[in-house]
């Protein structure tokens, strides 16, 4: 596209050998063969089920199909329309057709293929609501996603998102970029999915992306019904977004020790004393064979205030009188609980 015209009335005009809406789009005339130079990385100048790259400026073709003899793009092998592996296609709903030659792989019944793969004939398109896991969304030239945190169908990142109209409906965490979705820098691409999965755990209340609770941090899951990291049961998030032990252990022994001493059946006078009631208790619980620790086992410490080391550089002093007061404490390795 080229501006012409007198000062005070240019407009843009398609060049030579292109048409379309000057206001919109130009595309060639004759579509441009896989392997040839592109004008402008939008892909509707390339030959069908190719795009252009905005990487190298050639045509390239779409996923699932490969670049043959005469620079057209062709399903792939195991792909619908493509010819079967053996008597195999890698789609799960495609079949291998012995009745054509070669054999190749069609879709099943209730089924259409689009885009290189099989996808349900009642499908939904781009920007319509979707539910996840149901495999619906369906677009004649890219793939889309099911996106859990918008409830619609959407760009998979990867894909082209030149289209008018498209460039704000990318999947949940990437952007439209140099004409393409691209998952921003604290997510990667879900070869399986097309979705933006974080790169880093996805702290306590903060927005997740799959449902899955694999993004999240620690002892935490994305929850389905709001689409937020929470805290699993027993654990409580913290200042930082992480999730530690609940307090209520803290609460468990120290009113174990209190109706022990209440009863008569234990006198406690230090931690000593505590430590020694605890560890021949039911709560000192340890797991057996084959199992694996986890918040349903209890483990009690004794630690010699001549074993403690406190070489801090500087005077630090407790206020007087509180110290006796705390001889229990929530200890979570690895992490920011104490």
């Amino acid at each position: 596209m080229t501006c012409a015209g007198d000062a005070g009335s240019e407009m843009c005009v398609c060049r030579a050998g292109t048409t379309g809406s000057p206001g919109n789009s130009c595309v060639k005339v004759t579509p441009t063969k896989v392997g040839a130079a592109c004008i402008d990385g939008s892909g509707g100048e390339c030959v069908a089920h190719a795009t252009c790259s905005s990487a190298n400026g050639f045509c390239e073709c779409d996923v699932h199909y490969e670049g043959v003899i005469g620079g057209e793009c062709y399903p792939g092998l195991g792909r619908p329309g493509g010819a079967c592996i053996g008597a195999v296609c890698v789609d799960s709903h495609a079949e291998c057709s012995l009745s054509t030659s070669p054999k190749s792989c069609v879709c099943a019944d209730d089924y259409v293929a689009s885009a290189g793969v099989c996808v349900k004939t009642d499908h939904t398109d781009i920007d319509e609501s979707c539910v996840v896991g149901d495999d619906t969304c369906v677009h004649a030239t890219l793939l889309l996603a099911c996106d859990p945190v918008a409830g619609e169908c959407l760009i998979q990142a990867g894909q082209g998102c030149s289209a008018d109209g498209y460039a704000n409906l990318c999947v949940s965490g990437a952007d439209c970029t140099t004409n393409l979705c691209t998952c921003g820098t604290a997510y990667t691409r879900n070869a399986d999915s097309g979705l933006c999965v974080n790169v880093t755990p996805t702290k306590v209340g903060a927005a997740c992306t799959d449902g899955s609770g694999g993004e999240c941090v620690a002892h935490a899951t994305c929850s389905a019904a709001n689409g937020f990291c929470e805290c699993d049961a027993h654990y409580n998030g913290v200042t930082g977004g992480e999730c530690c032990a609940s307090d209520g252990e803290s609460a468990v022994v120290k009113h174990g020790a209190a109706n022990a001493v209440k009863s008569g059946a234990a006198n406690i006078d230090n931690a000593k004393d505590l430590f020694d009631f605890y560890f021949t208790s039911r709560l000192n619980k340890q797991p057996g064979d084959g199992e694996c620790d986890g918040h349903s086992f209890r483990s009690f410490f004794w630690v010699p205030q001549t074993d403690i080391q406190r070489d801090r550089g500087r005077v630090v002093k407790t206020l007087k009188g509180t110290r006796s007061l705390h001889s229990i404490s929530n200890k979570y390795q690895n992490g920011p609980c104490r």
